[in-house]
């Protein structure tokens, strides 16, 4: 004879729910908080579940393609280093067109030659009058006085070794950080380009609809120290800012005519225009750095000069 298989009532499932909740309501708080204790435990696993999940939705994004958040950072500075480098080519280009007879002479200056030294931050400087950082770089390894500091921090494939031969297409990716003051046989100090001692030529181009726009004219930069952006083009005449020729978001390159870099670097951006109290037909535009000086670690110093081997 078969046995039947007895299902537990649902109305006696629930009465039995309803009088263990009431007896749970008349506990004393000394014998409740040791079971609320026990639930802590299950905490941290509810919180790593919940974070999975979000991680999981992150990358299943519906308005784009899934991207590893591991991977953003990287891709982020590609797209940046992407951008210095359709400016400092195209800036190039026009430099070359400006000076066709000179040709020969600009590949030899750097383009196919040159070598970049890598070197790592220490520290920054300690006096308040100035406006450095310390590299673990020096004569031993080719620095020299007054020599261009690059970052690298836009390079994703960096090279092994202390130099980086025939890089000046690496080179162009990044952006100035400052100049070689003082070489020691080890180390090196570089003023940094927001210092108030600091003035360098520069060019401004724009980037509109896949062309670029250079002005052919040379501005001069100078450093105004940690505060604001930190860098300043002054003596602008009015007719640019006028005529629409310069605005915000414009790009900042070292000059092509600099004979620290072999290729015009970028600089920044223009973040800001004002009309010179001094001199209303003058203006004073401030530029954003192209990265953070301060969380800057890892730099080029170029040798321009020292061919591949």
């Amino acid at each position: 004879m078969a046995r039947t298989r007895r299902t537990p009532n649902r109305k006696k499932l629930l009465a039995a729910a309803a009088a263990v909740t009431l007896i749970l309501l008349v506990l004393p708080h000394e014998i409740t908080g040791r079971l609320i204790s026990l639930t802590q435990v299950v905490v941290p696993f509810q919180d790593w579940l919940g974070r999975s999940t979000e991680a999981v939705g992150d990358g299943l994004r519906l308005d784009g393609p899934p991207v590893d958040p591991a991977d953003w950072d990287a891709l982020v500075r590609r797209n940046q280093a992407l951008t210095h480098q359709i400016t400092a080519l195209a800036s190039r280009y026009e430099a070359l067109e400006r000076e066709r007879a000179a040709l020969a002479g600009i590949r030899h200056r750097g383009l196919s030659g040159g070598r970049l030294v890598s070197a790592r931050v220490l520290a920054g400087d300690a006096s308040p009058l100035r406006d450095s950082a310390l590299v673990n770089a020096g004569r031993l390894s080719g620095v020299r006085g007054g020599a261009a500091v690059a970052s690298h921090y836009f390079t994703i494939e960096r090279a092994d070794g202390d130099d980086v031969r025939s890089g000046m297409s690496v080179l162009s990716g990044e952006a100035v950080v400052g100049f070689v003051e003082q070489v020691g046989t080890h180390s090196a100090r570089v003023r940094l380009l927001r210092d108030t001692g600091v003035t360098l030529t520069v060019n401004i181009a724009r980037l509109a609809d896949g062309k670029y726009f250079p002005l052919d004219a040379d501005f001069w930069m100078v450093g105004t120290g940690s505060s604001g952006t930190g860098l300043q083009i002054r003596d602008v005449s009015h007719r640019y800012i006028n005529e629409g020729a310069i605005q915000v978001g414009d790009f900042v390159l070292s000059s092509p005519t600099d004979a620290r870099l072999p290729v015009p670097l970028n600089v920044g951006v223009i973040a800001a225009i004002h009309q010179d109290a001094g001199n209303r037909l003058l203006y004073r535009l401030d530029v954003t750095p192209a990265v953070d000086y301060d969380r800057v670690r890892d730099v080029f110093v170029v040798d321009p000069v020292s061919g591949a081997s």
